[in-house]
């Protein structure tokens, strides 16, 4: 079999990312209806960092059971630095991780990453692109092909108002002409150059943390989980009740977790050992409408000295840490929080991305990122029909 016709012929296709990814109008029903050779699984999760991706990973063995795997980020992540409830460092260890998984020598799957900017990453001021740097730097350290897309709005129009002007329909999505466009660079560059990559370097591997999912089907608890369904997935859950709690054997550090939020969602509060460990309140309610899944991540991750235990509860005594969007909890309101996995790593991946980021900074300048000069055309068209 020819390249060209290996390129073409039936896939099946992970794809994980965030709202650019779910919504009707973003990149992947564009990307999807151009390769109807392809089967394709969405695992994305709207709103959320990616340190929900590594869970995705383990939990549906995307490194052993398809053939391809589309990371869409740091949307979210670089929104959650400029608030201060994520690390750069985190976030690196994170996505390092998360490649390293398909390093594997039993690995079958090959990643490839789309880099989406937020609209602050062109502010002429203080431009937000840390996350973007870092992402560049780990897929060029571990040769992990990634379109950079704030490299191409910036080669089609080289004026900062410009891009945010004719290319975002808001600070985090850019417009559906722009997608589309995207969706079709991103499918002809992998079927240009399948395989994607070789499996990624493993010169990073050593130093990033491993996660592992905990899901809800695990959980030490004498009724099985129900399963919570939307248009886009389903999950086991473990519904909590408030006061309830559940404890389980740890290791290591708690990251996040995986749970449903609706008008009914409550605070957690997580706490790591016996009954003198540190603890820590998160709100599971959002601000959005309706239900949906989201993941919740600890802005400090929580050593657990070899327990976790959860209480649905909204304790006063326990200080609450800060989270994008909270939802407003009634008072006396029937709560109950509805969990679908918990998130762990093997070591601090705040301190982990410090040494990863110390690494690729020491390496020789790679690029990994394809830069498609017909795209930034294409673009580049759109600003000047305006």
């Amino acid at each position: 079999m020819s390249a060209a016709q290996e390129a073409g012929a039936a896939k099946r296709v992970a794809i994980i990312g965030t709202s650019n990814t779910i919504m009707k109008d973003g990149w992947r029903p564009f990307f999807e209806r151009l390769s109807p050779e392809w089967s394709f699984v969405n695992f994305s999760v709207g709103g959320s960092c990616a340190l929900f991706m590594p869970g995705q990973i383990d939990i549906h063995n995307i490194v052993r059971d398809f053939d391809l795997c589309v990371f869409e980020l740091p949307v979210n992540d670089q929104r959650y630095v400029d608030t201060g409830f994520l690390s750069v460092e985190a976030f690196t260890a994170t996505v390092t991780a998360m490649l390293a998984a398909f390093a594997a020598p039993d690995a079958r799957c090959r990643p490839v990453v789309l880099s989406l900017p937020v609209r602050t990453t062109f502010s002429i001021s203080a431009p937000r692109d840390s996350t973007l740097r870092a992402l560049g730097g780990v897929c060029a350290a571990m040769g992990v092909a990634m379109l950079d897309v704030a490299e191409v709005l910036r080669a089609a129009c080289c004026v900062a108002p410009r891009i945010t002007d004719e290319f975002f329909s808001d600070g985090l999505h850019l417009k559906p002409a722009v997608q589309r466009h995207v969706a079709a660079t991103l499918a002809r560059r992998i079927k240009e150059n399948w395989p994607p990559a070789p499996r990624p370097s493993a010169v990073l591997t050593a130093l990033a943390p491993k996660f592992s999912a905990h899901p809800a089907t695990r959980f030490p608890t004498p009724a099985p989980p129900q399963i919570r369904q939307t248009s886009l997935c389903a999950w086991p859950v473990l519904r909590l009740a408030q006061g309830e709690r559940l404890q389980i054997a740890a290791r290591g550090y708690f990251c996040g977790l995986l749970h449903w939020t609706d008008a009914t969602s409550g605070s957690m509060v997580f706490q790591a050992g016996g009954a003198e460990g540190q603890a820590v309140r998160k709100s599971l309610r959002k601000q959005w409408p309706g239900g949906l899944f989201f993941f919740t991540h600890l802005n400090t991750p929580l050593a657990t000295n070899g327990a976790l235990t959860l209480v649905c509860a909204d304790t006063p005594t326990v200080a609450l840490e800060p989270s994008i969007n909270p939802g407003v909890i009634d008072a006396g309101a029937d709560i109950a929080n509805e969990v679908a996995f918990l998130l762990f790593a093997d070591s601090d991946p705040h301190q982990a991305g410090a040494r990863i980021l110390a690494a690729t900074a020491a390496l020789p300048d790679r690029k990994a990122a394809w830069m498609d000069q017909r795209l930034a055309t294409q673009l580049s068209q759109i600003a000047l029909d305006k």
